[in-house]
């Protein structure tokens, strides 16, 4: 089962507590998106059908959902679930489809596709199970809930709903987002030096995950205990089976880092390098470019894939989709190479990266797709601002003054102008681009807007590697 990033909430003062982990799961039947001959010629192997043992029911739509749900008078079901993210519904029995297709508005959501979903009802984990009223506030939630269990928590939902609509009322309505301010670089560095894994290394536990952008936070602060830590994880790390000639994989099953997911995702590909690049551990970089080059990279249409599952005979199967967040944070990784390390095939896949981006990805008015290649959300604020990143960096390299005016057109369409549903990661996005290519004091006013309490471990690092820039400028 693949769960969610190991999140972190403020509570009290210096107080940050610790949630989630993403675990992994099974496998999802699903169709091929309406991809050119050409590019699946060039994957025919990898993008070869990812097989489910779920069953397929009459999903509805998002769109359809609420309005059946609201006119029909029936709960909500949302179902997360994705390719190595699922596997709940192994042959349902014939009540438990009644369940579902009769007794539920049900929904089967994909996160990768629809990651504001995620946001909205607080999914962080996956597989999931959502349940709620037919306005759409959430009453329950099974996050990684065993199979077996699924038919009696469902059963228990439909009986709340029905004979219980008082009590599930007054407990949505008494529900508050939780108020937080922002947190030091003091504080956040406090936080993290108290996750030290001393023993084997690494940040938080059980399971361990990089946490790459938290240890570059931890290595920028100059604290001399925090970088030896780093040091000495980053050789855990890669001395370990997560590394694997050149590519990452998500995070090991147990805190000695002897039990790796089956899955690669080039957020935390990325993040990682970054990590590697401060270090100086170019020799593991440029393996990590190969691996891109080999793995990641479809020759004939310049598109960067950013997900990776192996499957049971070892091989490795590659998500088809073009998701643009992570193509737009390997192009500004694969750039940032190529410029500091001169590298021609770093320079070349960055090159095709962005002419991909403008033809496939971003419309003529700076609206950009989360799935470049496929049906999806569009103009989420995360993505804008990532894409903005990568265009100005390949203008700054090219010296195409037209690109980074393109670029603040783009941000602009997801920030600007979709201020109140900016979330958490591109309201920082925005800020970094601010801060590079635009205007300090925009920058500074973003970063006065931080918010923790929602906020994943990288989010929070992310926000003190940016106020540790800031406070440069009075050093």
């Amino acid at each position: 089962m693949r769960a969610g990033k190991a999140c972190w909430r403020p509570n009290v003062f210096a107080g940050f507590l610790l949630c989630c982990s993403w675990l992994w799961s099974c496998s999802e039947q699903i169709a091929i998106p309406n991809v050119p001959p050409k590019v699946l010629k060039r994957h025919s192997e990898d993008l070869s059908v990812w097989r489910s043992k779920d069953f397929d029911f009459d999903w509805v739509t998002l769109d359809e959902a609420l309005i059946i749900a609201k006119e029909q008078d029936r709960p909500l079901l949302y179902y997360i679930a994705a390719p190595g993210c699922d596997g709940l519904f192994e042959n349902p029995s014939l009540f438990l489809r009644a369940l579902i297709e009769k007794k539920f508005v049900s929904v089967r959501i994909n996160p990768f596709v629809y990651p504001e979903w995620v946001d909205r009802l607080s999914a962080i984990g996956c597989p999931a199970l959502i349940n709620a009223l037919p306005d759409g506030r959430v009453f329950s939630r099974a996050i990684d809930i065993p199979k077996n269990n699924v038919e009696p928590y469902l059963l228990r939902m439909h009986n709340a709903f029905k004979n219980e609509r008082n009590r599930l009322l007054t407990k949505v309505n008494q529900e508050t987002k939780e108020v937080s301010r922002k947190y030091s670089i003091k504080e956040l560095l406090e936080y993290f030096i108290a996750s030290f894994d001393l023993e084997n290394k690494g940040l938080f536990g059980p399971q361990k995950f990089s946490h790459a952008t938290a240890l570059r936070f931890l290595h920028r602060t100059g604290n001399s205990k925090a970088i030896k830590f780093v040091e000495e994880t980053v050789d855990v790390l890669v001395a370990s089976p997560l590394w694997e000639n050149g590519s990452f994989r998500l995070l090991s099953y147990s805190p000695d880092w002897n039990h790796p997911a089956p899955e690669r995702d080039v957020i935390d590909q990325v993040e990682i390098v970054d990590l590697l690049i401060a270090l100086e551990r170019w020799v593991l970089v440029e393996k990590w470019v190969s691996y891109v080059k080999d793995s990641l990279t479809n020759d004939t249409e310049g598109a960067l894939y950013g997900r990776q599952l192996q499957r049971n005979d070892g091989k490795w199967w590659t998500d088809p989709n073009i998701y643009v967040d992570r193509m737009a944070s390997l192009i500004l990784r694969l750039i940032e190479v190529s410029e500091r390390r001169n590298n021609p095939s770093a320079h070349k896949m960055a090159s095709e990266g962005i002419k991909y981006l403008l033809n496939e990805c971003v419309d003529p008015s700076g609206g950009v797709r989360h799935v470049c290649n496929g049906p999806g959300s569009a103009q989420l604020s995360t993505d804008q601002a990532l894409v903005s990143l990568a265009l100005s960096a390949w203008s700054n390299t090219s010296q195409d003054k037209s690109l980074s005016q393109f670029a603040e057109k783009v941000l602009k369409i997801g920030i600007e102008k979709r201020h109140i549903e900016i979330d958490d990661m591109g309201l920082i996005y925005a800020a970094y681009w601010y801060w590079d290519y635009g205007d300090k004091t925009r920058a500074e006013q973003l970063m006065s807007l931080a918010r923790y309490n929602t906020g994943e471990i990288r989010q929070a690092a992310l926000w003190g590697l940016l106020d540790l820039r800031y406070d440069e400028l009075d050093w």
